[in-house]
């Protein structure tokens, strides 16, 4: 006897009830699954839609599989208003007795239960954005990784507001996997806007991501200077932002030099780390 954990049964059972479901196979239907739409879709219906096709496009090629038996019967690209119609429609499109089809599918809803619970978060797009600063100067890189066979789109980048259209992420074979593919772009160096008011950026980066998949984001900053922080954020879509603001209120003396440190370790010139006053040295 299988022993299901209790993540894994609630999947099954909402794809059974997809499956038994009347109405078309769409994203209000998938909308009612809880368990797919907070853990496939991350809390997005549309997601959780999305990532069922997505997943069905990779693992439904077979005609005659099991994969593609679930969605056929359930609706997708197969005609009925019910699961017994479906079955018949299959069968007669594949050329078997129905009850063989409702066997493909039931053994589809549980290759799909394991895919889900088990095997799709490894296999989401994942990116590693990291921006690094010395004196005035902010450079960055972006490196996109996606498993060889993916419908792939390009990430677009913006850099305090401006979008950088050069950038093509030419994918190449992955060093650490023969089933991956990765890309890497860097930003062009950029100067910290030193002139902000109030909490405003001094630098800005964004990059958006639009998969069938939402992917997965590694995001970190390197500042020299200790009046720098970074804040960095990843939202629940296809997007990641990495900003550098001023660490000190808009009132602060250590706010005044806009000369940044050019290494960890290295205060500013102006700022003396002992006394934690403004220094006189030019």
């Amino acid at each position: 006897m299988e022993i299901l954990d209790p993540l894994q049964r609630d999947i099954r059972d909402e794809l059974r009830q997809l499956r038994r479901s009347p109405t078309p196979f769409d994203v209000a239907e998938v909308s009612t699954c809880v368990t797919l739409v907070t853990y496939l879709g991350m809390g997005s219906a549309a997601q959780a839609f999305s990532t069922l096709l997505a997943i069905g496009q990779k693992y439904g090629k077979e005609v005659e599989g099991d994969v593609r038996a679930f969605f056929e019967t359930s609706g997708h690209e197969m005609a009925g208003d019910t699961l017994d119609s479906r079955l018949a429609n299959y069968a007669q499109a594949h050329s078997v007795d129905p009850r063989t089809g409702l066997r493909r599918s039931n053994r589809g809803i549980d290759q799909l239960g394991a895919l889900i619970r088990d095997g799709l978060p490894f296999e989401r797009p994942w990116g590693n954005v990291i921006v690094t600063q010395a004196g005035s100067l902010v450079e960055g890189q972006i490196r996109i990784n996606v498993e060889r066979g993916t419908t792939v789109s390009r990430p677009r980048v913006w850099v305090n507001d401006l979008e950088i259209e050069s950038l093509s992420f030419s994918f190449r074979e992955a060093a650490y996997s023969e089933k991956m593919l990765f890309a890497t772009e860097l930003i062009p160096p950029t100067y910290l806007d030193a002139d902000v008011r109030g909490d405003a950026a001094l630098f800005a980066l964004r990059v958006v991501w639009n998969m069938p998949v939402w992917p997965q984001w590694y995001v970190g900053a390197q500042l020299a200077d200790p009046r720098l922080m970074s804040v960095l954020s990843t939202n629940r879509n296809f997007e990641t932002d990495i900003r550098i603001n001023w660490a000190y209120p808009a009132d602060d003396y250590r706010r005044v030099d806009s000369r940044f440190a050019l290494a960890p370790g290295i205060e500013s010139p102006t700022f003396d780390k002992k006394t934690n006053v403004k220094s006189d040295i030019a």
